[in-house]
């Protein structure tokens, strides 16, 4: 009615008022126009198409939504675009998001047109652009003005340069003053990095925004075109909607929806934008003080595990963007607040190989012991070196979850309820502590070992460790126990081993170390119960007053801060009481805890004086050290080298006491079958060693100070001669104070250990070797050289009251006849050692009888002395 009144109006009026008022072109547009002016958009495409709300044109049979994202559709060969309006050209913003799955080319790139004269994206003549691709594999910022394209500058080359995965984040600013600064944000990680700037205004105004696309025949740019979050708007402006963050349940009629940012009150307190199941409304709606988040409240009484869909529609944020269209499924569950034990660590898979029959799959199994319901969205898992967040799911009341990283998901799947864990924390086959916590406080935690599987065979792979008993919540090692299942483990059900084992013991000192002169930590054996911790439970002899007690997260071990220091070489005793641990059990009446201060090693004090580096068929080798110190010193961080490569030996404190063995190896388990008289406590299994082939090599110790402590160069041929086999047969250091360089300090281990002493004293040893001044001495003087171990070979020991002698050394038999040369103008220091071990210069086996060691020395000034002894080799009947 308006219109037509208007028009009458209009053929009354003469012609001069009729021209005024057809010039005042403004006024007409603003009265007839009814296309919309678009001053700013935002897509994200989650409506599930591209003609509505802005609505994009072009060729769209070419384009589809996928996934929440625009999709490029051309099956082959062509050019095309999509289009939206779009009038703003200064002060602007432009934001997108963009992966092209293929390498880019000069038949294949992408143009997003920022400002553009013409819908149809091919006829633009002023406008300004955005390539992604081309020859250069570049993005570039181009101008086009009369129809004709000029570059304004690009980036480096090769920036889109992968064949398969080039995702960008894409942002682009005009200021009023017509600089342009474009930025990308390379791998969409949330830094963006400034690609160029250059001020022009040749282009000031715009009808149009969108993408074109040069395609070729080519295969891999078919379909692989994704774009999404499409934002033009003035600098700083909001042209986002408000979407949903989270989605709590805080009673049975009760839920909270938390917005992204700060929503409208009208539009977020109105109940029909809310709605469950496509019919249940909310009775109220109350916007929190933040206008970040709503409490919907129901009539409806919700049921644990049901499954719930709820829609939100029509919610605008400050700006008054509107969100539409938010649909999704829950599984109602009330969570509670977890308290330490609610959910134990009851398996471990850490060693799945050789499979027994489960999947070849790491996994650590919780069991949700509670009458409790906990939403996992911030939990973590917990090694000695690494820590994962757990995939956000619901863990109801007697509920068991497997654990896994993404790549095991589908293997375990069909076993029970997996959560990915991620990064996930690789186990380490022979120990590592474990620890679960809600991303705060820990709820258990388990430091296992390989021992903690009762069973050699069960320990080398396949088996899964299980808990025994899960009221037992304080057992720790003696709750554990190798599975029993065919299967070699129940992963997401009932342990094989589930029996009654209730926890009557207290805790126990495990470990004590003295790492400062004011510091000690100390290891229980199972779990404390926090609150009994105090500073009077602990006393010191001789007396060191304790000034604060920490207990650490792991539940298992107390640091303690002395109020005076302790002193290098005194041996300490600790006693304990008081504490009790989890289960309430007070601790245990013992013998005190003997400990000293550690101290730093100087080069040799810690030796290397065993080595297998030629191991039996399915062995493994070992490095044995010695502690040649009264120290005690801690290998914390200190590492094993070959002549190139180290590994880190612990992180953790382990300190080796003055006069102690120590054998490194990957498999304590097998170490032991193989060598049944090898010490067991004195073995240290290391996820690797470096690599020492069979032939020769380098082996070296070195300190967290990066000390070299000692170092051998190797060889097979140092192995007796008259072994016909020197698989399986270890290197033994034969003196302690000799140089590890002396081929001579190396002997082949006897027969009657079984070829190696791993963690004992070695077979090969000698005893002293100092002799008289001015005197040569020959030990033993009756040799038996069998490999037994029983006199295999002769030492001839040497000690003059000064070095700078020259020697030579030889074996004659009865007849006067060299048989061996153990020396030739050797250069000697005050004191050392020669060995025979009976065999000839031919590598054979010397005849019974009686020979000749000839020993000579002379000096620079003259000095000379011949030496003349006898051995026996005689041989066992």
């Amino acid at each position: 009615m308006f219109l037509y009144i208007l028009c009458g109006i209009l053929l009354q009026m003469n012609g001069f008022v009729w021209q005024i008022f057809f010039k005042t072109n403004i006024i007409l547009a603003l009265i007839f126009s009814t296309a919309p002016v678009h001053a700013q958009f935002f897509d994200d495409f989650e409506d599930g198409d591209f003609t509505n709300n802005p609505v994009w044109s072009g060729n769209n049979e070419l384009w589809t939504i996928s996934g929440d994202r625009l999709q490029s559709n051309s099956e082959g060969a062509a050019d095309y675009y999509l289009s939206t309006q779009n009038t703003l050209a200064t002060n602007v913003e432009f934001e997108f998001f963009v992966n092209l799955k293929f390498g880019t080319s000069g038949s294949n790139y992408v143009d997003v047109y920022l400002l553009a004269d013409d819908e149809d994206l091919s006829l633009v003549q002023n406008g300004y652009f955005i390539r992604i691709g081309d020859t250069e594999d570049h993005i570039a910022f181009y101008r086009v003005l009369a129809g004709s394209e000029s570059l304004l500058f690009s980036s480096e080359n090769g920036i889109v340069g992968s064949t398969s995965e080039n995702p960008f984040g894409i942002r682009m600013l005009r200021d009023e003053a017509g600089l342009w600064t474009l930025l990308a944000d390379e791998g969409v990680t949330g830094n963006y990095v400034e690609i160029g700037s250059i001020l022009d205004d040749d282009v000031l105004s715009s009808s149009h925004f969108g993408i074109f696309i040069k395609q070729s025949t080519a295969m891999s740019p078919r379909k692989n075109h994704y774009f999404d979050d499409f934002s033009v708007r003035p600098i700083g402006a909001d042209v986002r909607p408000p979407a949903v963050a989270s989605i709590d349940f805080l009673s049975n009629t009760q839920w909270q929806v938390q917005f992204s940012e700060e929503v409208a009150t009208e539009s977020a307190e109105e109940t029909s934008n809310y709605i469950i199941n496509n019919s249940i409304n909310p009775q109220a709606v109350v916007l929190g003080e933040n206008n970040l988040s709503v409490i919907l409240t129901f009539s409806e009484t919700f049921q644990t595990a049901e499954n719930y869909e709820l829609s939100i529609n029509y919610i605008e944020d400050l700006a008054g963007n509107v969100m539409e269209g938010y649909n999704s499924v829950f599984t109602f569950y009330l969570t509670e607040e977890v308290t330490f034990k609610d959910v134990l660590i009851n398996e471990i898979m850490a060693d799945f190989a050789p499979s027994i029959g489960l999947p070849e799959a790491e996994y650590v199994e919780i069991f949700n012991r509670s009458d409790k319901t906990f939403y996992l969205d911030s939990w973590v898992l917990h090694d000695a070196t690494t820590s994962g967040s757990i995939e956000a799911v619901y863990l109801i009341p007697e509920d068991y979850l497997i654990l896994t990283a993404a790549e095991n998901r589908e293997l375990l799947q069909s076993y029970g309820r997996v959560a990915v864990v991620d990064p996930w924390p690789s186990l380490n086959n022979g120990s590592d502590q474990l620890l679960i916590s809600d991303g705060t406080f820990p709820i258990d935690s388990v430091n296992y070992d390989d021992a903690w599987y009762n069973s050699s065979s069960k320990a080398s792979g396949g088996w899964s460790l299980e808990l025994i008993d899960p009221e037992n919540t304080c057992g720790g090692e003696g709750n554990w126990t190798a599975s029993i299942d065919d299967m070699g483990g129940t992963p997401g059900a009932v342990n094989s081993v589930l029996s009654e084992l209730p926890d009557n013991l207290g805790p126990e000192i495990h470990k004590v170390f003295a790492v400062a002169e004011d510091s000690i930590l100390v290891q229980f054996n199972e779990t404390l119960n926090k609150e009994s911790v105090q500073v009077d439970d602990f006393t010191l002899n001789p007396t060191v007053e304790v000034d604060t007690v920490f207990v650490n997260s792991d539940l298992q071990s107390v640091w303690i801060v002395l109020s005076s220091r302790l002193n290098n070489g005194v041996s300490y005793k600790m006693q304990v009481s008081g504490i009790t641990d989890c289960s309430g059990n007070r601790v245990t009446e013992n013998d005190p805890f003997s400990f000293s201060l550690i101290e730093n090693a100087e080069p040799g004090d810690v030796i290397i004086n065993e080595i297998l580096f030629n191991p039996r068929s399915e062995g493994v080798d070992f490095v044995e050290i010695y502690n040649n110190s009264s120290k005690h010193i801690n290998l914390k961080n200190w590492t094993l080298w070959n002549d190139q490569d180290s590994k880190l030996i612990s992180e953790d404190h382990w300190v080796l006491a003055p006069k102690e063995y120590l054998a490194f190896t990957e498999d304590a388990v097998v170490l032991k079958e193989q060598y049944p008289l090898g010490v067991e406590t004195s073995f240290f299994e290391m996820p690797s060693l470096p690599s020492y082939p069979n032939g020769e090599g380098t082996v070296q110790i070195v300190s967290a100070q990066d000390l070299r402590q000692d170092s051998i160069t190797y060889s097979e041929d140092q192995h007796f001669e008259l072994i016909n086999n020197v698989d399986g047969v270890s290197l033994e250091r034969i003196s302690f104070s000799a140089q590890a360089s002396d081929n001579n300090n190396w002997k082949s281990a006897a027969s009657s250990v079984g070829y190696a002493t791993p963690g004992y004293i070695n077979s090969q040893v000698i005893r002293s070797n100092s002799g008289v001044v001015g005197e040569i001495v020959i030990d033993p003087m009756i040799i038996i050289p069998d490999g037994s171990g029983q006199a295999d070979f002769a030492t001839i020991s040497y000690h003059f009251e000064q070095p700078g002698f020259i020697a030579n050394v030889e074996v004659f038999d009865v007849n006067g006849q060299p048989i061996r040369t153990l020396a030739e103008n050797d250069y000697l220091s005050d004191q050392g050692f020669y060995t025979w071990d009976g065999t000839t210069s031919e590598g054979n086996k010397a005849r019974m009888g009686y020979y000749i060691i000839y020993f000579q020395v002379f000096n620079a000034n003259g000095q000379a002395k011949v030496y003349k002894n006898k051995v026996v080799v005689g041989s066992q009947f």
